[in-house]
């Protein structure tokens, strides 16, 4: 069977929200919306994710704020190893230590796992550490270039380092 890493051509794996890790996870998401082949002509949207209490290790700097975003202004895609800016369409917003178990699940490889990390996601919502804002919900065809980006970030993510 060939990785998701081999067929994206990942060589380097980074530990989920360090430095490194931001800056891959713009690279790949870059890579995976062109490679998606929609016409995102005239389409203007925002999304990404902001992580909260990472250890230490992970925030040499110390930033109050840590994250990752894509901007797609007509069509352009840009990507920012910073949090998202306050009024993105899409923010996810992060308890680091209760997301990063869901950082390494590929979706769609098994039912049953899936379904768990939905109840998870569930509970994280629940209880605070997650809370998803959506300003704008991507059009169809802006969904379907973004519907590999989970799987191909987990390709770039290695295991927890502490």
């Amino acid at each position: 069977m060939v990785s998701a890493a081999a067929v994206l051509g990942v060589s380097d794996l980074h530990e989920f929200g360090s430095p490194s890790w931001l800056v891959a996870a713009c690279d790949i998401s870059e890579k995976v919306i062109a490679d998606s082949g929609v016409d995102l002509e005239g389409v203007n949207y925002t999304f990404g994710e902001e992580f909260l209490d990472l250890p230490a290790r992970l925030n040499p700097s110390g930033a109050a704020r840590v994250g990752w975003y894509v901007r797609i202004a007509d069509g352009v895609v840009t990507t920012k190893a910073d949090p998202p800016p306050d009024d993105a369409d899409t923010i996810n917003l992060c308890d680091w230590e209760a997301i990063e178990p869901l950082s390494h699940h590929v979706m769609g490889a098994d039912p049953a796992r899936d379904a768990e990390l939905v109840t998870t996601m569930v509970e994280l919502v629940s209880t605070g550490k997650l809370v998803r804002t959506e300003r704008n919900p991507p059009s169809a065809a802006l969904a379907e270039a973004l519907a590999p980006l989970h799987n191909a970030v987990v390709a770039i993510t290695g295991p927890r380092q502490g």
